[in-house]
């Protein structure tokens, strides 16, 4: 039975350690390419403090021009809104003027009437028969 134990190898059996040791080995591993991967982009000429510098610009200016874009929305909307009560307005300009017009179309043919009983040489002949001119008497209210 001697023999049997001559090949006999005793071995210490650690499974935690094993795992936490396979477990550290793997993070240096990844720590080294990472640190591989900033050392390229450092060569490169790429900069995480610039980078973040310039988002923050980037977003400062974002905020700036949206600020400046609400701004012109509402100079839009007021001048939409002037615009609209100029066209109204030149709404009832054109219609009073065209009253204005009529009235005064219809004042010349007044006139031309007149200066015909006045004028017996114009244009417009008018023979007058009988004329008769009577006080307009108007009740005076006294209060």
């Amino acid at each position: 039975m001697a023999d049997s134990f001559g090949k006999l190898v005793v071995r210490s059996h650690a499974p935690k350690r094993r795992a936490v040791l396979l477990g550290l080995a793997g993070l240096a591993g990844v720590a080294v390419l990472y640190a591989a991967f900033e050392l390229g982009r450092y060569e490169a000429g790429f900069r995480v403090v610039d980078s973040v510098r310039g988002a923050l610009s980037a977003s400062r200016r974002i905020r700036s021009l949206e600020a400046e874009n609400e701004k012109q929305r509402a100079q839009l909307e007021g001048a939409e809104v002037a615009r609209r009560v100029d066209r109204e307005s030149y709404k009832q300009v054109y219609r009073s003027l065209g009253d204005m017009q009529s009235q005064i179309a219809r004042l010349n043919q007044d006139l031309s009437f007149y200066r015909g009983l006045v004028q017996p040489d114009s244009l417009v002949h008018v023979k007058v028969q009988q004329m008769q001119i009577v006080q307009n008497r108007l009740p005076v209210n006294i209060a």
